[in-house]
This record gives structure tokens, sequence and C-alpha cells, in this order.
């Protein structure tokens, strides 16, 4: 069994939209963390999904996301797989909106028994898609550049 705990101050509240995440992972004893972890965070539909390099096998990370208590830990409960083992891994994430397109991430520490802790630490970058509005806006504009042109060579 894994547990989770977060000492830690509590997170943003409500975060919402698509997240990509880059950061470290390894022993929580205060070392530095080297393992590399990517993945992609949706808040609006409670997913989340991750790789890392764990013991030098690779780890994939698939599971929900939520905020239950709506405190800004957010729990993701996810199916891992683990050099072709399966397995599930439960994780509780203090998730700090920067203000600025960025988010801070701290995990765990998870245990694998008593003495060996696992963090995850690193950033996650909003992945803003570009609204319908610019899209018109941009087909309006080649519209009049269209119509210029046309007035122009008359």
């Amino acid at each position: 069994m894994v547990f989770a705990t977060i000492s830690a101050h509590a997170g943003t509240v409500g975060m919402s939209g698509q997240w990509d995440f880059e950061g470290y992972g390894g022993p929580g004893d205060g070392s530095v963390l080297t393992d590399v972890v990517t993945g992609f965070f949706d808040f609006d539909a409670g997913t989340v999904t991750m790789q890392s390099m764990f013991f030098g096998a690779p780890v994939l990370y698939d599971g929900t996301l939520s905020d239950n208590d709506g405190d800004g830990i957010y729990v993701a409960d996810t199916t891992t797989m683990w050099s072709g083992t399966p397995g599930t891994w439960y994780s509780l994430w203090d998730i700090t909106d920067n203000g600025d397109g960025t988010a801070s991430v701290v995990d765990g520490p998870r245990f694998f028994g008593p003495e060996v802790p696992y963090i995850i630490e690193g950033t996650l970058t909003s992945t803003v898609p570009l609204p319908g509005a610019l899209w018109l806006f941009g087909s309006g504009l080649i519209g009049l550049v269209g119509l210029a042109r046309r007035k122009t060579s008359t």
C-alpha cells in the first residue's frame, strides 16, 4: 500500500484548464531530485497523465484528479505501469497557481515501505487554446485585405 502526506500549505482552490507538467522526482531524503517527470493535468476533465523513470525503468501514470475537500490539495488516483507490472498509485498534489501561466507542484511524499519516500516537484504551464473570436478576427482581417486589393486593382 502507498501512503501519501503533505505537510506544506494548501494550494490553489479551483484550478481549471489544461496544463503541461515538467519536473523531477527522487528520494524524499533531501537529496537532489534527478528522475525527469513529464505529463499533463486536465483539471476540467479531472484527469492526469504522467511518465517518468523509476529505478531505471519507465513508469506511466494515468488516472483521475480531484480536489475533494476544496482545500487546494488535489488527489490523484492512477493506474501505473512500471517495467510491465501494473499497479495503483495514490498521490496528494499541493498545486499553487503562480498567476503568470505557471503553477508550482509538490507531491507526496509517497512511501514504498517505512524507509523509502519518493517525491515529485515541478511546474505546470497553462496550455491556453486560441479563442474562437481570434480566429474570426483573423479571417475578417484577411477578407478586408482582399477587398482592399480588389479596389486598388480596378
